[in-house]
């Protein structure tokens, strides 16, 4: 039997349809509109996401190190900073366990016990117990060794400048003297100074010494240690009233700092007649000052005579506007000074 197969197109494009489906599916694109916005927006998005971590990762090490430089400034310890931002670099974040790395790195070690000299001192015991077959002592961290300070400091507020220095933090912190145990001290030698100390004998270091009752507690801690401070206290007031004394006798008003200053020099402090002729100078040229002051309409001081005179803070501008005023003085008298021609130009006490 024979079939006839000839068929219109329309006819012909069903029966590839039917037949062969595959061969129009072969013509159709591989990837739809709808895909590439798939995939678009999907790479967008694994994009925005590292970016996002990459920045969050960049914030964290940010907070980092300020957290670790704000550790080492708190503590001290800036001299370590290069040291701890190459550790920071390599990963390491915590600020106490970075200062320990860094406290056995030779290149820091030197900073670090110029900060902690007590660690330097405990390490060095710590080699005599290991080689007696002792355990090691314990070393203060950073943190507890900035706490311990501020606990001495605490307990020895109010006395003289020289307790609670840090040789005395140091051998307080090798001792294991604790910051309760140096209050105690300071409490007991405080409660006979005001309340046991008989009268006259303090009454008697206060007319020789000048001494106040926190460094009479001084005294009562360490006789000998406050011995030298005692000394140094009595130079040093001593030069201060020889000053203060000898501007009283002239009738010169001196304030206390400018007094202070005057008497660190061994020129005046120790010289009452040197201090005093360096104030009759300025006596004698006290009023003429501040009437030419208000002749010009300058405020003028005693103080700035003193300044200048012997030479202390101020100088410099108290000799520039003494000068100023006589010359405004000579101008105004055709070249002849209303006052005398050496009024203002007292010589200095050499």
């Amino acid at each position: 039997m024979q079939f006839n197969l000839e068929f219109t197109d329309a006819g012909s494009a069903a029966f590839n349809q039917t037949f062969f489906p595959q061969q129009t599916a072969a013509a159709a694109p591989t990837s739809s509109a709808a895909e590439d916005a798939y995939w678009n927006d999907r790479n967008a998005r694994e994009a925005a996401e590292a970016a996002a971590a990459a920045q969050r990762a960049q914030q964290e090490r940010q907070r980092n190190i300020q957290n670790v430089q704000q550790f080492f400034n708190q503590y001290g310890m800036s001299a370590l900073w290069g040291g701890a931002f190459n550790l920071l670099t390599q990963g390491y974040a915590d600020p106490t366990q970075i200062a320990l790395m860094l406290s056995n790195d030779a290149n820091y070690q030197q900073a670090y016990y110029n900060r902690f000299p007590a660690v330097k001192e405990i390490r060095a015991i710590n080699g005599q117990r290991a080689a007696q077959g002792l355990p090691p002592r314990a070393e203060p961290s950073p943190a507890a060794y900035v706490e311990l300070e501020a606990g001495y400091r605490k307990a020895v507020a109010g006395l003289p400048g020289t307790w609670g220095t840090t040789n005395d933090i140091s051998e307080w912190i090798i001792k294991e003297v604790s910051p309760t145990e140096v209050a105690e001290r300071v409490t007991t030698a405080t409660n006979y100074i005001y309340y046991d100390a008989n009268q006259y004998v303090k009454d008697e270091l206060r007319g020789i010494y000048g001494l106040t009752d926190q460094e009479m507690v001084a005294y009562v801690l360490d006789p000998d240690r406050a011995q030298e401070e005692i000394e140094q206290q009595y130079s040093k007031r001593m030069a201060q009233a020889t000053v203060g004394g000898a501007a009283d006798s002239l009738g010169v008003s001196l304030a206390d700092a400018q007094r202070n200053e005057i008497a660190g020099s061994d020129l005046y402090g120790k010289s009452f007649g040197n201090a005093a002729s360096g104030f009759k100078a300025i006596a004698e040229i006290d009023d003429a000052y501040e009437r030419l002051g208000k002749l010009s309409g300058v405020t003028t001081t005693t103080g700035e005579l003193v300044s200048d005179q012997f030479g202390i803070s101020g100088a410099a501008d108290a000799a520039g506007k003494k000068k100023k005023l006589a010359s405004q003085e000579r101008a105004r008298f055709g070249g002849q000074s209303a006052v005398s021609r050496t009024s203002l130009a007292q010589k200095r006490v050499r």
